[in-house]
């Protein structure tokens, strides 16, 4: 981590002695020493100062020796580092925008895949709404399976209609159990096609459809 550290406090500083010299604020034949930096502007160790100078003098901006110090050698040289230092910068910063361009589209892609799955499935509700509808049965006395429960009657396998809910007195049971067993003056609510509406009828005998509820 400390390694990292040193090496983007070196480079800042190395790029911002560039710009001083390309900028002609430094001029070409000017000594510079890692003392006198580290006594002005640049609060870093010697050993990063040091790096820095040796950074500028690897591409010829200045001319570095060890016990000697720095001097600027190259205007020239300073502003191509520069302008590929921003170059180097510019693209970085396009790579984060892409980036986060990418992860929006992902996000949005997403949604609307999500989205999308919202609406096949309402649609496929639709489609289920409207091959089946709701018919209400009142059960008579003589409904042949007075006191059988709906498992043990078999309604669904002899009629293809589901039982939905059984209007019993004041009280309505919604989705009945397979064990609830009918009782006279029942009335059956069933979600059906109306190809099963006859098979229903003709077990009910006396029972006929009612009033069609509203799908």
């Amino acid at each position: 981590m400390r390694k990292g550290q040193g090496q983007s406090v070196y480079s800042k500083i190395a790029f911002d002695l560039a710009v001083k010299i390309a900028s002609g604020e430094l001029r070409e034949g000017t000594k510079i020493t890692g003392r006198s930096l580290m006594g002005t502007q640049y609060k870093a160790s010697p050993e990063t100062i040091r790096r820095a100078l040796w950074h500028l003098n690897d591409v010829g901006a200045i001319s570095t020796q060890d016990n000697v110090g720095s001097t600027i050698v190259s205007r020239s040289h300073a502003v191509e580092y520069v302008e590929h230092r921003q170059l180097d910068n510019d693209l970085l910063a396009l790579r984060a925008r892409l980036d986060a361009m990418i992860a929006a589209r992902d996000e949005l892609n997403r949604d609307i895949d999500a989205t999308l799955g919202q609406i096949l499935e309402l649609n496929q509700r639709f489609r289920d709404s409207d091959r089946l509808h709701m018919f209400t049965f009142k059960i008579g006395g003589t409904f042949p399976a007075l006191g059988v429960s709906i498992r043990d009657f078999q309604f669904r396998q002899k009629t293809g209609a589901t039982i939905v809910a059984i209007r019993r007195d004041d009280e309505t049971i919604l989705s009945p159990e397979p064990s609830t067993e009918f009782k006279v003056n029942d009335v059956l609510i069933v979600a059906c096609g109306v190809q099963h509406i006859d098979k229903v009828r003709e077990l009910m005998e006396d029972g006929v459809p009612k009033a069609r509820c509203k799908s």
